[in-house]
């Protein structure tokens, strides 16, 4: 009695051992389970993280760009109030650099297609022995063919854009 006495014992407590390892197991599983899920999570929130960064690098670059636009608008507005519309031939017109505001620059006149444009070309004058003088831009080819009376001789032109 003694000998089953004893290998009771030693079975309730393989039992109790085999029970605590079960329990263990399982609460082992669902630790695993749990640290996996909390790690996905963190996963998709770096990607959202990413995702408002990039959001964020994108609002600050166009800003940027924005106030450059700005900037630039505003100094063209200031260079502009330079210039002053004038009739270089009868029917040609440009933006002629006003008198008191040469600063170092010697008088010249800009094309009032650039212009229009906000970009500041300084007309070129063009001498051909057979076709006469041509007043140029550099940057659209506008060009107006002027004669010796200060009337143009034929009409501007300006090349078609591709």
């Amino acid at each position: 009695m003694i000998a089953e006495t004893a290998a009771v014992i030693a079975s309730i407590k393989g039992l109790r051992d085999l029970t605590a390892a079960l329990k263990e197991s399982a609460e082992k599983r669902k630790m695993l389970a749990a640290v996996e899920d909390v790690q996905t999570r963190f996963i998709q929130l770096q990607g959202v993280l990413m995702e408002s960064q990039h959001a964020q690098t994108v609002a600050e670059d166009r800003a940027r760009v924005a106030e450059e636009k700005c900037k630039a608008f505003e100094n063209w507005s200031h260079e502009a109030k330079r210039y002053t519309m004038t009739e270089v031939v009868d029917g040609v017109l440009v933006y002629s650099l006003k008198a008191g505001v040469e600063s170092s620059e010697p008088p010249h006149s800009l094309c009032a297609n650039c212009f229009s444009e906000h970009w500041k070309s300084i007309l070129q004058l063009e001498r051909t022995r057979h076709t006469g003088d041509f007043l140029k831009c550099p940057r659209c080819e506008w060009r107006v063919n002027i004669d010796k009376g200060g009337h143009a001789s034929s009409r501007a032109l300006r090349p078609p854009m591709t």
